[in-house]
C-alpha cells in the first residue's frame, strides 16, 4: 500500500467532524496526521516541512466566487507548507469538487508563493460521509416553528444555539474505513515515482529508529541510564575526531562528532531494512525505456542516451546524434536543444548529489574541499595539457585546487601541511567537446551542477603542491564526498607508482 509509506499528512478543514473519517482511516495504518481548522489562531507557528500528503477542504465559507475561494486556499497552503517542504500530493476533500477543481488546478500553477504539489487529486465527501444538509434545513425550520410558540425568549434562543452546534453529518452514515483507504491509495498510486521515494524515506526513518534503540539499550533503564548513554555518545565523538577533541571543544563539537560516528553505523542498519523490505511488483512500475520527457501542446518528446542521444516524438524515433552541434538543420531544433539541456542538467544534478556536498565554511576538520584559486601560469599549463592549446575562451575556465590530505591526519590532529591537487573547472559547452579518454596524468569528473551551472572538473596529476595548514587561500566551492575523494586518490597513486622499464632494443 502506497499510503503506508507516508510519514506525515496534513488535513485542513473547518469542520473536524468531517475530517475525522480520514484521520481514523490513517490511524489504523499508523500514519500520523495533523489537523488545522483554518483559523488564524490555530495555524502552525511556522510552515511545516516533510508533509507528503495534504488533504484540503475546498469550501470554508458560503462564498461561491471561484477567485475568492482559490485565494483563500492558496493562503492556507502558504501558511501551512514550507517552501522547502519538497514533493507532496494535494487531495481536495469537499462537497463541491467538480464545480471548482478545474479552475483551482489552473490557478495554482500561476502562484509562485504557493508550494507546488506534484499531483492534485480529489475525494468527494458525499462518498464517505452521509451529509444531511437537506435534512438539517428541514428539521431546523420545523424546530424554529415549534419553539416560536414558547413564551420565554431565552429558552427559545438557548434551544436554537444548541441546535446550531450539531454537526452536519451522521456518525452512522460513514462508509467503511477500508473503502476510504482504498480510494486514497488509488489516488496516490498515480505518482509511482514519488511513491518510490516515500518508501525509501520511510525505510531510512525505520533504520535510524532501530539504531537509536540499539544504542539506548546499551544501558539498563533507571537512574544511571542518562549518564551511561552520555558516556557512549562522548566516546562516539572521540572515535570520530580523535585528538582534535581537546579540552576547549564545545558541547556542539561533541554532538556533531558523535553524529558523524552514528552516520557511519547507519548504512549497515539501512541495508538490514532493505533486506526485509517487501516491494509490490505491480505497484512500482518502471519505464522500459528510461528517458527525459517533455510535452508541447499535444506532442510528447523524450530523450535518452546509450551510445548516442536518441530523441523520440510521440513514441517514434525522431533524431539521433552524438553531439548537439551535429543538429544543424531540423524543424524541432529548439525543442531538441531544450531536451538536451534538460538531460545534462538532470545528469549534473544527480552526479553532484551523489559525489559532492555543500562546503561547511567553519569545518576544517576533513579533506575533500574544492577551492577556486588564482594562478595564471598553473592554469595555462593545465589547459594546454587538457586541450592541447590555449586558444580558448580562458575567461570561462577557472583554476581549482582540491585538498587530498589524509582523513586520519585531520582526525589525529597530525596534519602539518595540506596536500593539494590542482585542476581546472570547465563550462559544460567546452567540457562535452573533449575526448573523455584522457591520459593517465589527468582525472576527469563527470558533469557536475555547481551553483546551478554545469561544469566538468579535470585534475592534473603533474600539478601537486601543499599549503600550510589553516591558511585559507581561495574561494570555497564545494566538498567531495569521501568515496569520490578516495577514487581520485586511487588513480593518483596508480599514476605515481606506475612502473617504467628502460631497455635497449
Amino acid at each position: 500500500m502506497v499510503l503506508s509509506s507516508i510519514n506525515k499528512v496534513l488535513i485542513i478543514d473547518d469542520q473536524i467532524e468531517e475530517a475525522l473519517p480520514i484521520m481514523k482511516a490513517l490511524s489504523t495504518k499508523g500514519v500520523y496526521s495533523l489537523f488545522w481548522d483554518g483559523k488564524v489562531k490555530n495555524k502552525p507557528e511556522v510552515p511545516l516541512n516533510d508533509v507528503r500528503l495534504v488533504i484540503l477542504d475546498m469550501r470554508f465559507s458560503t462564498v461561491t466566487d471561484s477567485h475568492t475561494i482559490n485565494s483563500t486556499l492558496f493562503g492556507y497552503l502558504i501558511s501551512a507548507i514550507s517552501s522547502d517542504n519538497g514533493p507532496y500530493i494535494l487531495c481536495m476533500w469537499s462537497k463541491h469538487n467538480n464545480e471548482y477543481l478545474s479552475l483551482f488546478k489552473e490557478e495554482i500553477k500561476k502562484q509562485s508563493r504557493v508550494p507546488q504539489p506534484y499531483l492534485i487529486t480529489s475525494l468527494e465527501k458525499k462518498d464517505f460521509i452521509n451529509l444531511v444538509d437537506d435534512i438539517y434545513k428541514t428539521t431546523r425550520n420545523q424546530l424554529a416553528a415549534t419553539v416560536s410558540n414558547i413564551s420565554n425568549p431565552s429558552i427559545e434562543e438557548e434551544i436554537m444555539e444548541i441546535f446550531e452546534t450539531l454537526p452536519l453529518y451522521s456518525e452512522h452514515g460513514e462508509v467503511s474505513i477500508d473503502k476510504l483507504l482504498m480510494e486514497l491509495d488509488n489516488r496516490l498510486s498515480e505518482m509511482n515515482a514519488l511513491s518510490t521515494l516515500l518508501l525509501w524515506e520511510k525505510t531510512v526513518s525505520q533504520a535510524s529508529n532501530i539504531l537509536v534503540n540499539n544504542v539506548a539499550v546499551l544501558s539498563d533503564t533507571g537512574y544511571n541510564w542518562n549518564k551511561n548513554i552520555l558516556n557512549i555518545i562522548q566516546r562516539l565523538a572521540i572515535a570520530n575526531a580523535g585528538k582534535s577533541l581537546g579540552s576547549s571543544i564545545t558541547t556542539a563539537g561533541y554532538v556533531t562528532n558523535a553524529f558523524a560516528s552514528l552516520n557511519q553505523m547507519l548504512p549497515d542498519e539501512l541495508w538490514n531494512q532493505m533486506q526485509v523490505l517487501e516491494i509490490d511488483e505491480q505497484q512500482f512500475q518502471y519505464m522500459s525505456d528510461p528517458s527525459i520527457t517533455h510535452s508541447i501542446d499535444e506532442d510528447e518528446y523524450s530523450i535518452s542516451k546509450i551510445n548516442k542521444f536518441i530523441v523520440k516524438k510521440n513514441g517514434r524515433d525522431h533524431i539521433s546524434f552524438s553531439k548537439i552541434e551535429d543538429v544543424i538543420q531540423h524543424n524541432d531544433k529548439e525543442i531538441i536543444e531544450s531536451l538536451h539541456n534538460k538531460y545534462l542538467h538532470t545528469l549534473g544534478f544527480t552526479n553532484s548529489k551523489l559525489l559532492c556536498q555543500k562546503i561547511m565554511q567553519d569545518d576544517n576538520k576533513k579533506p575533500g574541499k574544492l577551492y577556486l584559486v588564482e594562478d595564471q601560469q598553473t592554469m595555462v599549463d593545465i589547459v594546454f595539457n587538457v586541450f592541447g592549446n590555449t586558444n580558448l575562451n580562458m575567461e570561462s575556465i577557472r583554476l581549482v585546487k582540491l585538498d587530498i590530505s589524509s582523513s586520519c591526519d585531520y582526525a589525529q590532529n597530525k596534519l602539518k601541511r595540506q596536500r593539494i591537487l590542482f585542476g581546472i573547472k570547465v563550462p559544460i559547452a567546452q567540457f562535452i567537446k573533449l575526448n573523455k579518454k584522457f591520459p593517465e596524468s589527468l582525472y576527469s569528473t563527470p558533469e557536475l551542477l555547481i551553483e546551478n551551472e554545469l561544469y566538468g572538473i579535470i585534475f592534473s596529476f603533474h600539478h601537486i603542491s601543499n599549503d600550510p595548514i589553516g591558511e585559507s587561500t581561495g574561494t570555497p566551492v564545494l566538498e567531495f564526498r569521501e568515496l569520490f575523494l578516495t577514487d581520485i586518490k586511487h588513480y593518483l597513486s596508480a599514476f605515481i607508482s606506475r612502473v617504467g622499464i628502460m631497455r635497449l632494443e
